[in-house]
């Protein structure tokens, strides 16, 4: 970064940042060779691959199509499970020298609660987790918590219970209310 670093810099849901530049969840693979700081140049924090409470296959298939105004995709949260993560991931992730959130699958209370648990077990290693509310509702109808107000409070709540640590929450662009999703969060914790 050219300049006076020091302009970019901020506090971020309990975290310093260099910078505002925020690498989104899935994008950023765990290649030691890409977590370096030349790489990393002018990003303030990263935002890791979904991790869930068990391994997940993710989906079968085309992932990505092309559109005319750009992509979408439909990777299904492939990863190797929050204790893969713990013994593979989190070593690449620390090495960035740079703050990260570890993105934690909402699927069901039990399971996310569970993989906060076992995340907590390292809290001193781990900066901040984002809860991904974009994620289908298991234990009910099937749609993302982030849907509605209602779902979104109470899928933090159950992480609030489960992780002591700066909570960052994935809300859906889907939700009627967004902005009534994104309050609830707020107020949750």
């Amino acid at each position: 970064m050219t300049g006076r670093p020091d302009l970019m810099a901020s506090t971020v849901g309990g975290l310093p940042l260099s910078s505002p530049v925020v690498i989104a969840s899935g994008v950023w693979p765990y290649d030691p060779a890409l977590w370096t700081a030349d790489r990393l140049e002018g990003v303030g924090a990263l935002s890791t691959k979904a991790v869930s409470l068990a391994p997940r296959a993710g989906n079968l298939g085309t992932r990505v199509w092309e559109t005319p105004c750009g992509m979408l995709n439909s990777i299904g949260l492939q990863n190797g499970g929050v204790r893969d993560f713990m013994e593979r991931g989190l070593p690449v992730a620390e090495s960035a020298g740079r703050p990260f959130l570890v993105n934690v699958v909402m699927e069901s209370e039990g399971e996310v609660s569970e993989c906060l648990a076992i995340l907590g077990g390292q809290r001193e290693r781990i900066p901040a987790v984002e809860l991904n509310v974009s994620c289908p509702n298991v234990d009910g109808d099937g749609m993302a918590w982030g849907m509605t107000a209602r779902s979104t409070a109470k899928a933090v709540a159950v992480a609030r219970r489960s992780w002591d640590g700066p909570l960052w929450v994935k809300l859906t662009p889907q939700a009627p209310d967004l902005a009534g999703a994104a309050r609830a969060a707020e107020a949750e914790g």
